[in-house]
């Protein structure tokens, strides 16, 4: 007969196995940038390519189109596949900005195609992330802007451990001084950015992406995307992933 001592010993061993053969969790990673450019205002639409690889993909777009009075975009795809908006925002005075998000998007090189109703500007870029829990995402959203300013910052309030935040903004004037702690990646220069804390958020709490730029008005749209798995990630302060080209 098995005694309690002995039962309470196998309990343990029991656990610890489990424990140890859990899969390490995942970590967010970029996986790629593309730079869409712009249709100079000549189109209804823009196409770019982008190309994804990895597990537990997310793309990401952002996008940013006139006033005509009104915002014409009626949305995107990503191979031809549609993509959910999350969020729009209007930059007094100037541009629409919009956030864009695609779960487990096709692995190779695909288009991204963006589209209005009518003949109106659109300038956009994507993001792809690695890593990232595969439904109900982004977590939570969140949106601010500003008039005569010449830096903006929004906060999210992330749910999941080890959650990344990201943000797309647009900027009248375009981007200018660089916030500390910012790193972009590369800037083409008509104030529209896509940025990431490139960190994992832990414990969960309010978390802010901030950018910078010439004085003028701008709006952004924050999100935070959760691991698989509520793992880890790397990395610390805001960097600006890709900005949007053209006027």
């Amino acid at each position: 007969m098995m005694t309690l001592a002995a039962a309470r010993s196998i309990r343990l061993a029991l656990a610890l196995a489990l424990l140890w053969a859990s899969p390490a969790a995942a970590q967010i990673a970029i996986d790629a940038t593309s730079n869409g450019g712009d249709n100079a205002g000549a189109t209804s639409s823009l196409t770019w390519s982008h190309t994804t690889s990895g597990s537990n993909r997310f793309l990401v777009v952002g996008l940013t189109a006139d006033y005509v009075p009104s915002d014409l975009v009626t949305g995107c795809t990503y191979n031809a596949v549609s993509m959910t908006e999350t969020s729009m925002m209007g930059v007094t005075a100037d541009r629409y900005v919009h956030l864009f998000v695609l779960h487990a998007p096709a692995t190779g090189a695909h288009d991204v195609v963006c589209s209005a109703s009518g003949t109106t500007y659109l300038s956009g870029g994507a993001v792809s992330y690695t890593g990232v829990e595969t439904s109900g995402q982004p977590e939570a959203t969140n949106t601010g802007t500003c008039d005569a300013c010449t830096s903006l910052a929004v906060s999210v309030t992330t749910i999941t451990a080890s959650a990344w935040v990201i943000g797309v903004a647009k900027a009248t004037t375009g981007m200018g001084p660089i916030v500390p702690t910012v790193t972009r990646v590369y800037e083409s220069g008509n104030g529209l950015t896509l940025n990431d804390r490139d960190a994992a958020i832990t414990p969960p709490g309010s978390t802010s992406i901030e950018v910078g730029f010439s004085s003028g008005n701008a709006a952004m749209i924050v999100a935070s995307i959760a691991p698989v798995g509520g793992g880890g990630g790397g990395g610390t302060g805001t960097r600006s992933l890709l900005t949007g080209a053209g006027r």
